[in-house]
């Protein structure tokens, strides 16, 4: 990452320096014993570390200060490739006054990547309420398990036993580096076991802001339509046919603008914020 630094006015001290940190937007495996699920906006790591990059005095407004970042985010705990921020500042170490900030999606070229794809079924049943769930996702080497009753495993095939009659929505979370999702339901009657797909993966839509590609993952078979502020549409797209699927914005002026996704009977709609 090349971060350049522009003052918007003077500012100076001995002792400034350029801190950054990591930030993924949503995790799950951090949940600990009280009923969590997710956590969001949580610091995944800093760039290189908490002591920062050294800066001079900025002299004037306008004043621009170079700083190039250099770190493999495979060995720290980050979940995900599509919904991670960095947030750079500012910092004077002897008072510890923060002078600016920024808030800067990070992205990566997945397609570029061995990226993780997550698929599983039930293989077969042992009486009526246990679930033996096979695995068939490709580009991952770390699994974690959800099965909708509170039940989790990282194991790569396990098996499940559940207590009552219900449909629970079993959730596989696979994961190289990049993390994907993929949700079926699990029906446990007296007379065995029935499993359906979710009728949608978990999509993601970043960056945002964005400066005019927006890109939207586990879009598959869906209607994608984008409106402006006052709802005048500008863009539709009837089932795209790729997993990640680009919206160009760049031809438009700065503002808010609303992503509207339909996926058979349910309608996703996401405030994007195009900024030039």
């Amino acid at each position: 990452l090349n971060v350049n630094f522009t003052s918007k006015t003077q500012i100076k001290g001995t002792q400034l320096k350029a801190r950054f940190a990591v930030v993924e937007i949503k995790t799950v495996d951090n949940k600990g014993t009280n009923g969590e699920t997710e956590f969001h906006n949580v610091q995944m790591t800093m760039l290189p570390n908490a002591n920062g990059y050294s800066l001079t005095a900025f002299d004037s407004a306008n004043h621009v200060q170079n700083v190039q970042l250099n770190k493999d985010l495979k060995n720290t705990f980050i979940e995900g490739c599509t919904d991670l921020r960095l947030v750079a500042w500012i910092q004077n170490d002897s008072t510890k006054e923060v002078y600016q900030s920024e808030y800067i999606p990070i992205t990566f070229d997945t397609a570029s990547m061995e990226t993780a794809y997550a698929d599983f079924n039930a293989d077969s049943i042992k009486g009526n309420s246990t679930v033996v769930f096979v695995n068939n996702s490709s580009n991952a080497n770390s699994y974690k398990w959800n099965f909708g009753d509170g039940g989790t495993s990282t194991k790569t095939n396990p098996e499940h036993e559940y207590k009552s009659n219900n449909t629970f929505t079993v959730t596989l979370y696979a994961k190289n580096f990049c993390r994907d999702t993929a949700q079926k339901q699990v029906t446990i009657t007296q007379y065995g076991v029935g499993i359906n797909e979710v009728t949608k993966k978990e999509m993601t839509l970043y960056p945002n802001p964005t400066t005019g590609i927006v890109h939207i993952t586990n879009a598959e078979h869906t209607d994608v339509i984008v409106y402006d502020i006052n709802g005048k549409e500008i863009y539709h797209q009837n089932n795209v046919s790729s997993s990640l699927h680009n919206i160009d914005l760049s031809a438009y002026n700065e503002g808010q603008y609303i992503v509207k996704i339909i996926s058979n009977d349910k309608v996703y709609k996401h405030n994007i914020l195009l900024i030039k």
